[in-house]
């Protein structure tokens, strides 16, 4: 029977052999390798800080909202007060418009 420090050590092994072997670590995607590439790189990294902006409140409020309104929290009632609000409007369809906007130019 092999003992559990041996298993740990043999697939640690295993992993380091499997990596330095097909030479993974310095190559690829992230490390462009001429200028073309860079800019693409350049990019895709603006690229995606932009779209950290979009997807950062999207992950921290809908777990708050969730909470907020769940069926165990009877002080507080989901009661919408239908009406319309040009600075509502404006604060869901700018941002988003600007966005898609900003990217396309940048992006083409």
């Amino acid at each position: 029977m092999i003992a559990k420090g041996t298993c740990r050590r043999l697939a640690a092994s295993l992993t380091c052999l499997a990596l330095s072997s097909c030479d993974a670590i310095g190559h690829g995607f992230l490390f462009p390798g001429g200028p073309i590439a860079n800019a693409e790189h350049h990019y895709f990294l603006i690229v995606c800080l932009i779209l950290v902006f979009v997807i950062a409140p999207v992950l921290i409020l809908t777990p708050l909202i969730a909470w907020h309104y769940r069926l165990a929290n009877t002080r507080t009632a989901y009661r919408p007060q239908w009406g319309f609000s040009w600075s509502l409007e404006g604060l869901i369809w700018i941002p988003p418009t600007a966005i898609v906007v900003g990217l396309a130019v940048l992006l083409w």
